[in-house]
């Protein structure tokens, strides 16, 4: 089916329309029959008490989370981390990962995390100072106005 498009008949262009819709028809039935037969044998694994076989790469569990990672670290390093010795560290203590971007990951978490901040002189992430507390002036006492009681009409 390489003949050029321009080159065939309406004829022929129905022939080889109608050939592609019955093998895509097929095909269809095809993963339809593997999808059921997937479902039961899960369903028999379940039955006999073990898990489903269908995620066979689980997401590592971490202890803590690379937030809290990133923030032990550095708060050890007052002089911050660039980016790629940020993402070194973290691995190297133990964290878990799936990613095939990790450095991505690490920069979203500091980017969307209002813990952290980018020095942009040393091209370093590093701690937020915390923040001094908002002086808070107290309010003057206000009294409630009082009705005036209204006079009745005898």
């Amino acid at each position: 089916m390489t003949t050029a498009i321009p080159e065939m008949t309406l004829s022929e262009l129905e022939q080889a329309l109608g050939a592609r819709q019955r093998s895509l028809d097929g095909l269809l039935r095809k993963r339809a029959k593997l999808v059921k037969d997937l479902e039961d044998t899960d369903a028999k694994i379940k039955e006999i008490g073990g898990t489903s076989a269908r995620n066979l790469n689980p997401r590592p569990r971490n202890a803590k989370s690379l937030g809290v990672v990133v923030t032990e670290l550095l708060t050890k390093r007052k002089s911050g981390y660039t980016l790629h010795d940020l993402a070194e560290k973290v691995l190297s203590s133990g964290y878990k990962t799936a990613s095939s971007d990790f450095k991505n990951v690490l920069y979203q978490c500091l980017y969307n995390s209002d813990t952290f901040q980018y020095d942009e002189k040393s091209g370093t992430h590093k701690l937020k100072a915390p923040a001094a507390e908002p002086k808070t002036v107290a309010k003057k006492a206000t009294r409630k106005k009082r009705k005036k009681p209204t006079k009745s009409k005898k």
